[in-house]
């Protein structure tokens, strides 16, 4: 029984980890500083009509997070736009 419950456990195990995602961009918001736009602040994002510090551009806010302090306000007309290029693989940045 115990051969069979390791098994099982390797085998989905292994299937996870086929299945898994490639992570392409990873961002940290507590890099930045509170009560100022993104797109100002990093070369990553911009807004829809290419316009930072605009109507659509989104603030960073100590408001609520999940980890301390920063998180990103999304409101009203905001509308940001994560620049990934033609990227399909990891890259360093």
């Amino acid at each position: 029984m115990k051969r069979i419950l390791l098994a099982a456990t390797a085998l989905c195990l292994v299937a996870f980890n086929a299945y898994s995602q490639t992570l392409l961009f990873e961002d940290n918001f507590d890099a930045y500083t509170a009560g100022e736009f993104l797109a100002q602040q990093s070369e990553n994002w911009t807004t829809w009509s290419d316009a930072p510090g605009g109507d659509e551009d989104a603030l960073i806010s100590t408001e609520q997070f999940l980890s301390a302090p920063n998180s990103l306000l999304i409101k009203g007309s905001s509308d940001v736009v994560l620049l990934l290029d033609d990227r399909t693989e990891k890259n360093t940045y």
